[in-house]
């Protein structure tokens, strides 16, 4: 029963606390698109002072009897800046007004492996395919934004050669280890990837929508963590699994095509990166670095 009673009394203090939900602050000076005589009655939504001045209080409740006042225009209904494009008026002085955009991305392209290592010089050039998203903030001109990126890659390479690898295993009869002999059939490397970056607006205002096509340029660096596969040509080598990790850094270029609101992307993108692996066990060197040629579709909102 006291549980009951605290309900209850917790629904009427909400019901009581109720106001007004706003989905956007609106523009200086804006009235709901309504005008009025001097004198005449306020507007819905506003309020009288003590002294009969009109203020932007809101006065919450139904209208006088009849409609609306002699004198007062009916209110337009427009669309919002989030809808029509433009730049909505969403963020506040925190921060020195700072404006933030979204985006989302698919790129793909050839990946170019190399390195010092026996698995680096058996593989030849791979496929490499990423998606993900990235929070861009912008300055205050909007010709500059950090950016902040999180995202998936796999890239699959392949092996041609005849180069071989000596592989550890485990001798069933004496249980010690041995090293037999293998060739590289391919390797398969999944990675989750964290970065940090700058744009640079060569055309056009970053933040600012004014319907113009906008180019950019930027760079970013980061790190990975994923797994990889090892997969052998010889049927008594099993596949060799491996935890991984590594970094990378990148520069790219974009062109911004504005729809409304939000925008399409397309670009290039260059990508080198270092993986440090013992996926070919601890007596072999199986780091690979990889410069990576992608190209980039994405939409901004």
């Amino acid at each position: 029963m006291r549980v009951k009673n605290i309900c209850l009394g917790a629904l009427v203090v909400s019901l009581l606390g109720l106001g007004a939900v706003h989905g956007q602050t609106p523009e200086p000076g804006y009235r709901g698109g309504s005008s009025f005589a001097p004198g005449g009655a306020a507007p819905l939504g506003y309020g009288v002072g003590v002294n009969g001045e009109v203020g932007a209080a809101p006065v919450y409740g139904v209208g006088p009897p009849g409609g609306v006042p002699v004198g007062q225009e009916t209110q337009t209904s427009m669309l919002s800046n989030w809808i029509v494009g433009g730049s909505p008026n969403c963020c506040g002085p925190i921060g020195g007004n700072p404006a933030i955009v979204s985006e989302l991305f698919m790129r793909s392209g050839v990946s170019l492996p190399y390195g010092n290592g026996p698995v680096a010089d058996a593989l030849k050039t791979g496929w490499a395919i990423s998606a993900g998203g990235r929070v861009l903030c912008f300055d205050q001109p909007g010709k500059n934004a950090f950016t902040i990126e999180l995202s998936g890659l796999n890239t699959h390479s392949v092996s041609t050669n005849s180069q071989t690898i000596p592989y550890p295993l485990i001798n069933p009869q004496t249980g010690a280890q041995v090293l037999v002999p293998g060739t590289v059939r391919s390797l398969n490397r999944t990675y989750v990837n964290v970065g940090l970056g700058m744009e640079h607006y060569l055309m056009g205002n970053g933040f600012q929508n004014t319907g113009e096509n906008r180019w950019r340029v930027g760079f970013d660096a980061g790190g990975r963590y994923g797994t990889e596969k090892l997969l052998f040509n010889e049927f008594n080598l099993v596949h060799a699994n491996d935890v991984t990790s590594g970094f990378y850094v990148a520069i790219h270029s974009d062109l911004e095509i504005p729809c409304g609101y939000w925008s399409f992307v397309a670009g290039v993108r260059g990508e080198w990166d270092y993986t440090f692996s013992n996926v070919a066990g601890p007596l072999v060197d199986s780091d690979v670095q990889d410069i990576n040629l992608l190209l980039t579709l994405g939409i901004r909102f």
